[in-house]
């Protein structure tokens, strides 16, 4: 299961008992609403446990917004 979140710090150091809350669910070519400066992680979580499997951490620039 892929989710995401949007934060304004960075998301660096996660391990795979660390469980991720109050995602939103990642939807394939979806607008994500985010302002530069913000950082948006995209997680791939167990969606059993809601343990994270892997995830990556994107600082918004403005060259992401179309």
């Amino acid at each position: 299961e892929l989710v995401y979140t949007i934060t304004t710090t960075k998301v660096e150091k996660l391990n795979t008992e660390d469980i991720v809350t109050g995602g939103t669910t990642f939807v394939q070519q979806g607008d994500i609403p985010v302002t530069p400066g913000q950082y948006l992680t995209v997680y791939e979580i167990n969606s059993g446990s809601k343990k994270v499997v892997r995830f990556k951490c994107f600082e918004i620039t403005s060259s992401y917004i179309r």
